[in-house]
């Protein structure tokens, strides 16, 4: 009799047992689908989403300013400074100045040939560097062409890339589109204090001045202001040799998910204007 209660009670401990462990099971099955779904609520939630601010130009000047300035310059190679129309107007030099930083003239030269974009620093300061060079003895760098400062609106981003750039010159010009090629593992990263404020100078490289996306004539240049925002200036008559640019970017979340942009600078007739798509 006395085993008989035993044996009861140890099947009703072992089905006590058994139910806990299956509500137990249920309820981390159910915790962790309800975990999961709100992760990817929290990831569909919000997207990475820069868009340019501003871009502003800012003159150099021959006798005052500097290479590191951030300030619209020449550096030069294969050339002399007569050849250079705005030589008495901007501040210009060559390719073996003292005041540039070692490696950057040898970074560029690597590039050569390439027509290919991608980040890189000087100083202390990120570039995007467009090369579309035809020779590797002489050639112009238009430094710090343009000063963009972005803001991300969306989920904040660890680590930025650049797939392309593709340029579209004036209808007048009668030119092709010209395509730069990003580089694989050409990343940077990103601190949340730039997602909310990202400056990145512009740097172009050219065979001459005939073959620069921001080539300005001489009278055009010297009626200019000091500095200026590209997107907040009237401009009835487009003074550049370029009508739109497009810039597609892959960026990364915090989650390491990966999210691709396209920025896009064009023309209307009147203002340039920017817009960002999310791109799938």
């Amino acid at each position: 009799m006395i085993n008989s209660i035993h044996d009861n009670i140890d099947i009703i401990g072992l089905i006590f047992s058994a139910l806990s462990l299956l509500i137990s099971s249920l309820i981390y099955f159910i915790t962790y689908r309800t975990y999961n779904a709100q992760f990817e609520q929290i990831k569909k939630q919000k997207l990475p989403n820069f868009r340019i601010l501003s871009i502003e130009f800012n003159k150099s000047h021959p006798d005052s300013s500097n290479i590191y300035d951030g300030k619209y310059c020449i550096i030069y190679k294969g050339y002399s400074s007569n050849d250079i129309e705005l030589n008495k107007l901007m501040a210009t030099f060559k390719s073996d100045d003292e005041q540039i930083e070692t490696g950057f003239i040898e970074e560029i030269e690597s590039h050569l040939e390439k027509t290919d974009v991608y980040f890189t620093y000087y100083g202390t300061k990120p570039y995007l560097i467009a090369n579309h060079t035809t020779a590797k003895d002489k050639f112009i760098i238009e430094h710090s062409n343009t000063k963009i400062t972005l803001h991300n609106y969306g989920a904040i981003i660890s680590t930025l890339s650049i797939e392309s750039l593709t340029v579209s010159y004036s209808l007048d010009m009668d030119k092709k589109d010209l395509f730069f090629h990003g580089i694989e593992n050409n990343k940077i990263t990103l601190s949340p204090d730039q997602n909310k404020e990202f400056v990145l100078f512009f740097d172009e490289v050219t065979t001459g001045f005939n073959d620069s996306l921001c080539e300005t004539p001489f009278l055009t240049y010297n009626t200019l202001s000091d500095s200026f925002d590209l997107l907040k200036v009237h401009m009835p008559q487009n003074i550049l040799t370029y009508n739109k640019m497009e810039l597609i970017f892959s960026c990364w979340d915090l989650y390491n998910n990966k999210h691709r942009l396209q920025i896009t600078i064009e023309y209307n007739g009147n203002f340039f204007i920017s817009t960002t798509t999310i791109l799938k």
